[in-house]
């Protein structure tokens, strides 16, 4: 299942949040997504904390540092959308189970019926 913002509101709806909760969710979403995506960080020269050795070496830690956490970043946000879709399909999973468990049970019930009462408390009344 691929992951879109709208399939989450449509989830979230068959979940019974409410539409302005849901339209409020997916608008941080949208603006959150659009920040990060943008949001790269700036590459750092190995001049930037001086010419000489220590400051050369400091440059370069940092730039592979940025370069770390960016893709630490990025390894964290496929987590949490893989996070969402597993919760998205434990939702759809617990309705489906639902509805055919209300669906065995109204077998049963109809096929109880159809025996007709039996005396097991024997009071007579068949119930």
């Amino acid at each position: 299942m691929a992951f879109t913002i709208d399939a989450l509101g449509s989830t979230l709806a068959t979940l019974g949040v409410s539409q302005d909760d849901i339209d409020e969710i997916t608008g941080i979403l949208k603006a959150q997504r659009q920040q990060v995506g943008e949001g790269s960080p700036e590459p750092i020269a190995d001049t930037s904390f001086g010419g000489f050795g220590s400051g050369l070496l400091l440059g370069h830690h940092t730039s592979t540092a940025h370069r770390h956490v960016a893709e630490a970043m990025d390894a964290m946000a496929q987590g949490l959308l893989g996070y969402l879709e597993a919760v998205t399909r434990a939702g759809e999973d617990f309705f489906d189970t639902d509805a055919e468990v209300q669906d065995r049970i109204r077998r049963i019930t109809e096929a109880a019926d159809q025996v007709g009462g039996t005396d097991f408390h024997g009071d007579g009344d068949g119930r």
